[in-house]
């Protein structure tokens, strides 16, 4: 066990001096070197301190306070270091800094007291390594901080997910679910790119809302149309942002002269001097989707949207999800639901920047990536960006919530009860 720990502290250190040079040369040099190396050595030190972090609990003979926070460290990074990696612009090299210190650690308490490899000394491990008491304690206090763990695990991936998925446009923080604006310049033409959520806080609606200016404006908006009749069930997130206490996006109301694409072609000089700036619904027509997007589109609708029972609804989409969700239709969904809807938004794009100054884009989270690539490649740059607080996990009714999900359905006066 001891060469095994003394393997592990000296991948530790390696790592930890990897990962500082690299960042100091992503900060200093403007450089991005290959980070192969990099995740090899890194890889290697997490399976060296899963089986050594476990092995507390049986051989008391190893260093606790040093093993369980190099571990506990690797092991938050490796997580994606929630919540503090989303908001620290600088949190790579100082991760790096915190990784090299604890990696030195070791070798700067045992130098000189196990010979020339300075790391644990032999006389530290006597043959009598098991205690129970040790045993006892270290195993019970992670059971009962075991729901804390998951708990966290769960936030951490969830947390990635929603930042690698948006492009870094939605922010799960500690305090609150984040989303981003992103301002893109180009020759005195401006596209403001406004992450949004279906519901929200109605503080978030409204301060979007305001931020909108005058002049020669106009907002790109989203929401699918549907001019044949093809959704079959009421679909609508306002049963459920009242539930969570919150607003849903349709209260969201800009003061703006809609304008539709016929009218578009007509605007005069005179058009652009109006106080209010113009809308365009630039989104897509149900009837521009696949059978198997519609179908769980109203599936969606009927069980989620339409059941006066959010449990029993949740578990009727899971079983109508299991038989008819398959990896095509998921396929067919991503492109009807993302990319159709961003080739028509982005279309919108093109046809209004010669008429228009200031384009607003105030669409979902998930839409933002497509989207701002092809702002990039039209030759727009990032000038500013802005975050706003969308859900406030304080003002949540957890209580309320938890106990409309566990009180069952009364049945209805003319039901049968079997």
């Amino acid at each position: 066990m001891r060469k095994f720990a003394n393997l592990f502290f000296t991948l530790y250190l390696a790592d930890g001096v990897v990962s500082f040079l690299h960042e100091l040369s992503a900060v200093f040099l403007q450089t991005s070197p290959s980070s192969g190396v990099r995740n090899l050595i890194a890889v290697a030190a997490l399976l060296f301190a899963l089986p050594l972090y476990a092995s507390l609990g049986i051989d008391r003979r190893l260093p606790k306070g040093i093993i369980i926070p190099q571990t506990l460290f690797i092991l938050w990074l490796g997580l994606g270091g929630w919540p503090v990696a989303s908001t620290a612009g600088s949190f790579g090299l100082l991760s790096a800094t915190i990784q090299l210190l604890l990696g030195l650690l070791p070798f700067i308490l045992y130098a000189g007291t196990a010979g020339s490899n300075r790391l644990l000394p032999a006389a530290r491990f006597l043959p009598d390594f098991f205690g129970l008491r040790n045993t006892l304690v270290f195993f019970l206090l992670h059971l009962a901080l075991l729901p804390l763990i998951v708990g966290f695990i769960f936030v951490s991936v969830m947390a990635q997910y929603a930042d690698q998925g948006t492009a870094g446009f939605m922010r799960i923080g500690s305090d609150g679910l984040h989303m981003e604006e992103r301002v893109y310049s180009r020759s005195g033409k401006n596209i403001r790119l406004a992450g949004m959520i279906h519901i929200g806080d109605k503080g978030f609606y409204h301060d979007l809302a305001d931020s909108v200016s005058s002049g020669k404006t106009v907002i790109l908006a989203e929401g699918v149309t549907d001019q044949d009749g093809l959704l079959t069930a009421q679909f609508g997130y306002d049963e459920v942002a009242e539930t969570l206490g919150l607003t849903s996006q349709s209260e969201m109301k800009i003061a703006g002269r809609l304008v539709d694409e016929a009218e578009l072609t007509q605007l005069g000089p005179a058009d652009f001097e109006t106080l209010e700036p113009h809308i365009i619904r630039a989104d897509s027509d149900l009837n521009r989707f696949s059978p198997s997007t519609l179908e769980f589109i109203n599936m969606l609708g009927k069980h989620l949207f339409n059941n006066e029972s959010l449990p029993e609804g949740l578990q009727a989409y899971d079983a109508w999800a299991r038989e008819h969700v398959t990896p095509e239709t998921t396929e067919a969904l991503m492109a009807d639901l993302l990319q159709s809807r961003n080739a028509v938004v982005i279309s919108w794009l093109d046809r209004v920047l010669p008429l228009y100054d200031t384009i607003v884009i105030p669409w979902g989270a998930l839409h933002m990536p497509g989207i701002e690539a092809a702002i990039l490649e039209r030759g727009f740059r990032l000038t500013s960006s802005k975050e706003r607080l969308s859900v406030d996990f304080a003002s949540l009714p957890i209580e309320q919530l938890l106990e409309k999900l566990s009180t069952p359905t009364v049945p209805k006066s003319d039901e049968t009860v079997l």
